[in-house]
């Protein structure tokens, strides 16, 4: 079972992957669908709510309470040394 949060899904184009975003561990947990097998948190900050593969299928864009963080699909990691431009502003 997982932790509170799961309140949307993120699907790779091969639909090898789900991304799953879990409040209250600041984390995005992704599973394998070919087994069922949850794979270690992925860290992406404050209230992750909302995220989108990119159609190349590389990357998941995690949209959080006050930024945005990327994963690299192929490490399952976040992307080192990247910061959005600015703030959004709304």
């Amino acid at each position: 079972m997982l932790a509170k949060g799961g309140q949307s899904i993120a699907v790779t184009p091969s639909g090898k992957t789900v991304y799953v975003p879990i409040i209250s561990l600041k984390a995005v947990i992704p599973i394998r669908t070919a087994t069922n097998t949850a794979l270690p948190p992925i860290p992406v900050g404050d209230e992750p709510f909302a995220m989108v593969v990119t159609p190349n299928g590389r990357t998941v864009y995690v949209g959080n309470a006050s930024s945005v963080t990327p994963i690299r699909v192929s490490t399952t990691r976040r992307h080192s040394g990247w910061q959005p431009a600015s703030q959004p502003a709304w």
